[in-house]
């Protein structure tokens, strides 16, 4: 990375090396170019176009951010011999801002559990449903074409069943009742974000996100 200096000022920066926009820059502020820019940076090193405009290498400097709750402002620079430094400030986010962006989260997760499929126990057999969209859809749309006294031969991922329209009406329920029991979490959720007030409450959300996530990893290796 790099900036552009004019008489202690940076003109651009932090950015990559960029000749036709430096000089595009250059000629607005009416800096003559004796010789052009180069097209790739030097050794990463200044590059010094007369005694009042240079090029040098940038820094950036951050503390960590969570994207959730906070925000980088600035930069403020810091002009040293051979480059410059760009400091960033992490910034609280506006409460409703910052709720906002925990809703989207959860809405994110609970799609993402409500596609990863459930399990339901036909015929003696623990067989798995796909819980997609379209997924789910095909079940449902089966079963409001079958008759009463009539089966079908379904694949699951655990092998073939014949099934009567009953037990095919039970996956129907079970993916239904496992769907409504995802947007019952996400309600859990967004009811706890709504009452927060502060980002203590709103990280300790997130922190119980992170610790169902383990938890569901940790049954997923062993099996459950």
């Amino acid at each position: 990375m790099f900036a552009l200096i004019h008489k202690n000022q940076v003109i651009s920066g932090p950015r990559d090396w960029d000749r036709a926009f430096f000089t595009f820059l250059l000629n607005d502020k009416n800096v003559r170019l004796n010789v052009p820019i180069p097209r790739e940076a030097v050794d990463n090193e200044p590059y010094y176009i007369d005694d009042d405009t240079k090029i040098v290498p940038a820094e950036i400097v951050q503390d960590g951010l969570n994207s959730l709750v906070e925000y980088y402002q600035g930069p403020t620079w810091e002009l040293l011999e051979n480059k410059v430094l760009a400091h960033y400030a992490t910034i609280d986010t506006p409460i409703e801002f910052a709720k906002g962006n925990f809703k989207n989260l959860i809405a994110t997760k609970r799609y993402e559990k409500e596609i990863k499929g459930t399990k339901t126990t036909i015929q003696e057999t623990e067989v798995s449903l796909d819980t997609s969209r379209d997924g789910r859809n095909i079940f449902i749309q089966k079963y409001s074409l079958m008759q009463e006294d009539t089966t079908v031969n379904w694949k699951f991922p655990e092998g073939w069943l014949t099934i009567t329209k009953a037990e095919l009406g039970q996956c129907v329920d079970a993916g239904v009742t496992y769907i409504q029991s995802c947007f019952d979490w996400e309600k859990s959720y967004d009811d706890r974000i709504n009452a927060a007030t502060t980002k203590v409450e709103l990280l300790q959300i997130e922190q119980d996100i992170k610790n169902e996530d383990s938890n569901d990893l940790n049954r997923a290796a062993n099996g459950n």
